[in-house]
């Protein structure tokens, strides 16, 4: 059975890996969570679950598109945080799109149930 996940807000995160896939034309980011340390270094939690990102299509283009501060055809670890904090946005976007469905699902079958219940109602008075 699924549940809520307790969630650590003072946690650090670091992105501890990508793979750069040119022929495919995407980047595959991995970010850990964990703590970092004194000396700026970064140790990651022994037991988690790594959030996955895929930057690809016109997010592909706009990360290697020269910058004030780049070429064209490169990128930095510090340019994917954008495209992770971009896919943790849709992620909840997407949540509270099924939320509000649902919701507006359960108001229309309650509204329909009401309106049942009111009917029978009337069709007893009818019949009396």
């Amino acid at each position: 059975m699924s549940r809520k996940r307790e969630v650590i807000l003072d946690q650090d995160e670091d992105i501890v890996a990508y793979e750069h896939h040119l022929p495919g034309r995407m980047v595959r980011v991995m970010v850990g969570f964990g703590t970092i340390l004194p000396d700026g270094e970064f140790k990651a939690a022994e037991e988690q679950n790594y959030e996955n990102f895929i930057i690809q299509g016109v997010g592909y283009d706009n990360l290697m598109a020269a910058t004030e501060t780049k070429p064209a055809g490169v990128f930095r670890k510090e340019d994917l945080w954008q495209f992770v904090d971009l896919g943790r946005a849709n992620v909840v976007a997407e949540r509270e799109k099924i939320m509000q469905e649902k919701i507006k699902k359960e108001a229309i079958a309650a509204a329909i149930a009401k309106t049942e219940l009111e009917l029978e109602e009337a069709n007893k008075n009818v019949k009396s």
